[in-house]
Formats: structure tokens, sequence, C-alpha cells
């Protein structure tokens, strides 16, 4: 019965890519072109890894001058808009597609609402992990006479959830019109749904 329901979710989702490939194409070029402007960037404290990009959190303290940090700031929140950009808008096409609606200018409208929203949601997501990392990047504790750092393990942990707290959150923003706070919370609804946690 599950295998059903798979390859049911598969069709569908390849037949509703397939249908809007050139919208959804136009659409992925601003993710594209975040991930390039982030990536110039790559003397300050990043680096690219498995198609993400990672902050340095150690380089923060010792390495970053004033202008690295305006250079970093910059980069990232043109790249953060870009791809709120691109998420709401591959988003909407594909709820055009599911409801067999064509693009209106009522949704292109509401592209330029979800990105903004978008934004803003995965900027304190980010701001809220920096933060805590930096707060707790020296916690060690005492384990048979040797120091053991736990601030990468605590920050690790903090950012999955965090990160599982905005997972569903861009559909829920996008496709249902939810605001930022019912966002997170129906993601979690989601996962907890799914998941059973």
């Amino acid at each position: 019965m599950k295998h059903l329901y798979l390859d049911v979710l598969f069709a569908s989702t390849f037949e509703a890519y397939k249908n809007n490939f050139r919208l959804i194409s136009f659409f992925s070029v601003p993710f594209l072109i975040s991930l390039a402007v982030f990536s110039f960037v790559f003397p300050l404290p990043n680096f690219v890894s498995l198609g993400g990009i990672f902050l340095r959190f150690g380089s923060i303290q010792h390495d970053l001058q004033l202008v690295d940090f305006i250079v970093t700031a910059l980069a990232f929140l043109v790249s953060l808009f870009l791809f709120s950009f691109a998420l709401a808008a591959v988003n909407i096409v594909i709820r055009s597609q599911r409801t067999l609606n064509k693009l209106t200018q009522y949704e292109v409208e509401r592209i330029e609402h979800a990105t903004f929203k978008l934004f803003f949601l995965m900027l304190a997501a980010f701001l809220s992990i920096l933060v805590f990392n930096l707060i707790i990047s020296d916690w060690q504790i005492s384990s048979s006479g040797k120091q053991v750092a736990v601030g990468p393990v605590l920050g690790s942990l903090f950012a999955l959830i965090v990160s599982l707290a905005v997972l569903f959150a861009p559909q829920a923003i996008a496709v249902d019109d939810f605001q930022i706070q019912h966002a997170v919370t129906a993601s979690f609804k989601a996962i907890s749904r799914r998941f059973s946690l």
C-alpha cells in the first residue's frame, strides 16, 4: 500500500515539474545566483561543501575584520533574498499546477509576499543558530581528566532543531499563505505526524 502511494507521489511530482519546466527553470536561476554570490566571498570564514554553504565559527572571533564582516553580511543577505525568492516562486508555480490554474497576477503578487516572509524566517533561523553557536563554541566538560568540547555537538543539535522547525515552513508560507509563526507550527506538526516524534 505504501509503495503504491510513493508511486503516485513520484508520478504526480514528475508530471508537475514536466508541465512547468520553463517556469521552474526560470525561477531557479535566482537560487543558482544566490549560491554563486556567496561562493565568491571564499577568503572569508565560509566554505562550500555538498551544495551547502557553511560558516567557520572559530574564524569569526579571530580572522574576521570589519570589512570582511560587511562583505560577508551583504553577500549573505543578497544570497538569502534570492534563495527566498526562488523557493517562493517554485512553490507557487507547483501550487498553481496542482490546482490546475494558470499563474495569475494574484499568484505573482503572492510570490513577493512569500519572498519577504521566507527571507525573514530564514534570517531568524540563521541568526538564532549563529548566536547559539557563538555563545557555546568554547564549552567543554572534563571527562577522565581530559577536556572534551561539547559546543560543536550542542550547536549541531540546536541547528537540527531549528532546521526541522523551518523544513516545511516554505511550503506553508508560499502555498497556504500562513503567517511565519503558524508556518513553523505547521512544519513541526507535519514532521511529528510523518515521523511520530
